[in-house]
């Protein structure tokens, strides 16, 4: 006896439904590109100034030492004037006369700073002489220039004088001391410090 193959039909036969393959592309990894920040010049800082009773000089060592600049003092090959009060009657008149001592020669060359701080005592409400034989040694231009005085009571005309014999350059700034070393040091050096390194930060 022949056995029936048995026959299924189509709808009795379940197909196992295809599954399609997904193939995960590898994400691109951009990189982003290192710009590197041009550096900021180094500026060359010079401080110059003159002093007598050394209120100017502290000022001046004070800016030098907040803003790494080299110092310069000016010094005259002779003493200008009397260690008594009478150096307030010797010291105007020299200021009236214009006069122009002899200085001894400069430490540094200040053309080849970028940024120059001068500092004076106040003369009879002007600069004191060695700054007018600086100004008539050195014909500073396209200098950037910050000015400070020293004085006992009022700086009358000194820092617009000053600036007016700088004429050809930039004042980026202005300051006064009344008598440095009779106050007390410590915020006197402080505002000079801050001051400096406001002036260096906008530049």
């Amino acid at each position: 006896m022949v056995k029936k193959k048995k026959v299924f039909k189509k709808s009795q036969v379940k197909v196992k439904p295809k599954t399609k393959t997904i193939v995960k592309k590898p994400k691109a990894v951009v990189k982003k590109a290192l710009v590197k920040k041009p550096q900021k010049k180094e500026l060359k800082k010079l401080v110059v100034f003159y002093s007598f009773d050394g209120n100017t000089k502290f000022i001046a060592e004070e800016i030098a030492k907040a803003i790494n600049a080299d110092l310069m003092e000016l010094k005259t090959r002779q003493d200008l004037l009397p260690r008594n009060f009478t150096k307030y009657f010797w010291g105007g008149k020299m200021v009236m006369m214009k006069e122009k001592p002899d200085l001894l020669l400069f430490k540094n060359n200040p053309f080849i700073y970028d940024v120059i701080f001068i500092g004076t005592p106040v003369w009879a409400y002007n600069f004191a002489p060695p700054l007018r034989t600086f100004f008539n040694k050195i014909s500073l231009r396209d200098k950037d220039v910050a000015l400070f005085c020293c004085h006992g009571g009022s700086k009358g005309k000194t820092l617009s004088n000053m600036a007016h014999e700088l004429k050809g350059n930039k004042i980026l700034g202005e300051i006064d001391f009344k008598e440095p070393l009779k106050t007390v040091k410590m915020s006197t050096g402080k505002k000079a410090r801050e001051w400096a390194m406001k002036i260096i930060k906008e530049i």
